[in-house]
């Protein structure tokens, strides 16, 4: 699932963080500590950071 138009190959610095509520995948170097979902409004605190393969 590629919510931010991110293919699936991320670069090295990249990490993907997925909201607890809705599930959306956020993709960045840091998840800001202001972010807020797009999706359903979520903080930053809704987001756990996603391990890679």
């Amino acid at each position: 699932m590629q919510e931010n138009g991110q293919n699936d190959v991320l670069a090295e610095n990249q990490k993907r963080f997925r909201c607890r509520i809705c599930g959306y995948i956020f993709i960045g170097s840091e998840l800001p500590q202001d972010f807020r979902c797009p999706r359903c409004g979520s903080d930053s605190e809704q987001f756990i950071e996603l391990r890679q393969r």
